[in-house]
């Protein structure tokens, strides 16, 4: 969840690997 600024579209799927 570092990237929320960037980018929430993609973080949703990041969030998935930082947060399992």
């Amino acid at each position: 969840m570092m990237k929320m600024n960037s980018s929430w579209g993609n973080c949703a799927e990041e969030v998935v690997l930082v947060d399992p």
